[in-house]
């Protein structure tokens, strides 16, 4: 007699489903899986900067919520992104955010050299955007890209649990302490 398994049914089916994917230079790149320690980072982000922002004029998604940089034909899919003001959409389907004001990727060592590369350069593209910053999933470090003119960016860097990153363009502080509290490092 067999056994079917939905456990192991639904882990096989997961292999071989078709999965989010990233665009660039004619590239498709797709996205791997997050450790528990980048799901809770962006969680508690999100939250963060979710009770801050209320009701006001800006709003932060998820990474549900593809951004399109058109000047390098990329679409990402960042880990937090805020626009201000009206959302500007791309007409496809699904739609693309065009006018981030704020991305925030939480970076492990697998994706780090890519958000530090190929991401940001095409980041820096997008001429709304005014902050970029990546969370490091595997210790309590945050870099923080400030745009200071159309080609400029000023980068900060802040560690520890009392360090508090303070994102000027949108009103926003985010203590290391929030944004990790739930998280073991090895």
């Amino acid at each position: 007699m067999v056994v079917f398994d939905k456990t192991q049914a639904y882990l096989e089916q997961e292999e071989a489903a078709e999965r989010r994917s990233e665009f660039y230079n004619g590239e498709i790149v797709a996205m791997a899986g997050a450790s528990v320690s980048h799901i809770r980072i962006v969680k508690d982000t999100l939250i963060c900067l979710d009770r801050q922002l209320g009701s006001g004029k800006c709003e932060v998604f998820n990474n549900d919520l593809r951004v399109r940089a058109e000047e390098c034909d990329g679409y990402f899919y960042p880990d937090l992104v805020v626009f201000c003001g009206e959302m500007r959409l791309t007409s496809q389907r699904p739609p693309s955010l065009l006018n981030p004001k704020v991305i925030i990727e939480v970076s492990s060592d697998s994706a780090e050299s890519r958000d530090r590369g190929v991401k940001f350069a095409c980041y820096r593209t997008i001429p709304s955007l005014q902050d970029y910053i990546i969370v490091s999933a595997d210790s309590m470090t945050a870099e923080h890209y400030t745009r200071v003119a159309s080609d400029k960016w000023l980068m900060t860097v802040y560690q520890g649990s009392e360090a508090v990153l303070e994102i000027a363009s949108i009103g926003c502080s985010l203590p290391l302490k929030t944004i990790y509290a739930r998280v073991e490092f090895a």
